[in-house]
Formats: C-alpha cells, structure tokens, sequence
C-alpha cells in the first residue's frame, strides 16, 4: 500500500532534480510567498497548526527561486508592480511571532529580501499566551481523551490536529476562550507557565527596531486574532481600529497592509480592514491590487523543496483558475459589508 506514496515521492524528486521543473516555473509570473513559523521542527502541535518550515527549508527556497531569476520586492512595490507576468517574489510571514527575528530574518538579510509580517498586535511584550496558542498549548499537554471530557460533543477523535481543527472551526468566540482556560486548567499549566512560554513565543518591542532596520515591514494581522466569522461586524472593526492604532504606537512607519486571520473573509473584512485605514488586503488566496485590480497569488510552501518546485511548475497552468477564485473571495469580503450595513440601516 506504501507504494504508490513512495513512487510519487521519487517522481517529485527526478522532476526538481532534474531541473524539468524549471521550463514552466519561469513562465509562473509575480506571486506571494507565504509563511507562518520558521523554525526548528520538533512536532508540536501549535507548528502543525501554524504551519511551520525549517530554516534550511526558506534557505532552500529562496536559493531555488534566485537561481530561477525571480526577484525579491517588498509588499510596496508589489502593490505597484506594471506587470504581473515579470519574475517578482514578495515574502510575508502570517502572525509575527519571535522566530520570524530568531530564524527567518538572518536568512532573509544574506539574501538580501525585504518581507511584510504581518503581526497580531495584542502578542507584542505579552504575558500570557493568545486564546489560540493557549487553546494548542494545552490539547498537546493533555490525552485527546481528557480533552474530550471537557468538549464531549467532538465524540472520539483520536488526532489532536483534527481535534484542535473542529475545537476553532466549530465553536463560537465565548466559547472557545473559556474551552482555552478549562483545558490549561486540566493540563496544569500556571500563570508562570504561560509567562515563559510568552516570552519563547511572541516579539518584544525592541524587536520590532530590528525589525524596521532590515527591511522587515510591520503590518496589521488583527489584534486578537480571531477569525471574522466569531465577531460581528461592529466587534470586528473595533479589532482592526485596534490592531491599526497598536502599529502606529509601535512603528513611525504608517501601516498600509493588512492579512485577514484564518482566510476567514465573512463579515465584510476586507472593507472593514480599508475603513480603518488598512490600503492593500491579503487573503489566504493572494492579493488584489487596489490600484488596478491586479491579482497576485499566494503560495504557502511545506517542508519539503520537490513539492514546492511541483507547486511553483503548476502555478503557470493554474493561475487563471487561481486567481478567478481569488478575485470572488476577495470581493466577497467587500460585498458581505454592503449587505450588513444594508440590512442594519
């Protein structure tokens, strides 16, 4: 049964070593490249929820993407690129947490690639763990069976990935913060605790200095991060009026980009998140130019370098699929905002 696995995973391998890879990647055009974690893997759960690659991994890449001729632009020069089909690469990182400093900006600087991050503003100098690290933390601490008896209705799922997924997707936002605490609770871990783990995991002000000398931008990912499904419209602003007035305490550098948390864009996001005064959108699937309605995919690497070269030779013979779906869930997340304005007036 392990067979075809194996025979797919060989083929990847000949088809990057090879180099026939390269005949379509450089048809592939200007996209985003996106990331979460960039870190030493050691199986947590809060990195397989993430996402997270290795730092030889992003070096790989971007030493794959510099051999192709790809070039590395930030995310304001990306909002006014001419011409999409050009070989341009704009790095982001999702979150902002420490190891974007720790791990991936090193990297970044002998490669000479400016990045966007785009940062939960309530984690920078925290104490105490966001409700969704703090919700991960916990499930890996504890058998799926002791959290099950705190949310029995997940019946016997026996994956603490698959359970930690429908735990977020299913509950509402209320619920979710007080599930986080019940099972921190169980799991034993102290307020101490959570100060250690804070300071592992989330950005110090002093970071952000470093930050801002080497060409890694600051931008907003919410303030709480919550996906837009949990809020209200009205909740939801109030969120990224916070996140937005949080970025400009913490960086003299005005903040135009923005990533919607969760590529959830229910509740009109999008046009909340320019209401506030956020200029270019990121969703999960890429990035729509406000200037002229230039679409620009978002890849979301893996660990691995053959599946990546496989993603980046399809890119080409995708992108108009691609980015029509991109095109109407971005719109989506400006239309649902008429609609509820419309049904509250």
């Amino acid at each position: 049964m392990k067979v075809l696995p194996i025979t797919k995973a060989f083929l990847k391998y000949v088809w990057r070593k090879s180099g026939a890879y390269r005949v379509q990647a450089n048809r592939t055009g200007s996209f985003v490249l996106s990331y979460h974690r960039v870190k030493p893997l050691d199986g947590s759960l809060i990195d397989k929820r993430l996402g997270a690659i290795s730092p030889s991994c992003l070096e790989r890449t971007l030493s794959m993407l510099r051999d192709l001729g790809f070039r590395f632009i930030s995310s304001d020069e990306l909002s006014q690129l001419s011409d999409e089909s050009r070989k341009a690469v704009c790095i982001t990182f999702d979150d902002g947490l420490r190891d974007v400093v720790d791990f991936a900006l090193p990297i970044l600087r002998r490669y000479r690639a400016p990045s966007t991050v785009f940062l939960i503003t309530s984690t920078v100098d925290r104490q105490d763990l966001l409700w969704q690290h703090r919700l991960y933390e916990s499930i890996d601490r504890l058998p799926v069976t002791e959290c099950l008896k705190y949310l029995p209705a997940f019946g016997q799922l026996a994956d603490k990935d698959a359970f930690a997924c429908r735990v977020v997707r299913e509950l509402g936002r209320i619920e979710l913060e007080e599930a986080a605490l019940a099972l921190a609770n169980a799991a034993g871990m102290s307020a101490r605790d959570e100060m250690n783990l804070a300071g592992r995991l989330y950005l110090r002000e002093k970071d952000l200095d470093l930050m801002n000398r080497n060409e890694m931008v600051v931008a907003g990912h919410s303030h709480e991060h919550w996906p837009a499904s949990k809020h209200t419209a009205k909740e939801l602003q109030a969120d990224y009026h916070a996140c937005m007035t949080a970025l400009s305490q913490l960086s003299d550098r005005p903040a135009f980009q923005f990533g919607v948390p969760f590529g959830d864009v229910s509740n009109g996001c999008v046009s909340l998140a320019k209401k506030v005064g956020f200029f270019d959108v990121y969703i999960s699937e890429g990035f729509l130019s406000p200037v002229d309605g230039r679409a620009f995919p978002r890849v979301w690497p893996h660990e691995s370098l053959d599946d990546f070269a496989l993603v980046l030779s399809r890119q080409f013979r995708r992108r108009s699929e691609d980015l029509a779906s991109l095109k109407a869930r971005y719109l989506r997340g400006i239309s649902q905002n008429s609609e509820l304005l419309a049904a509250q007036s």
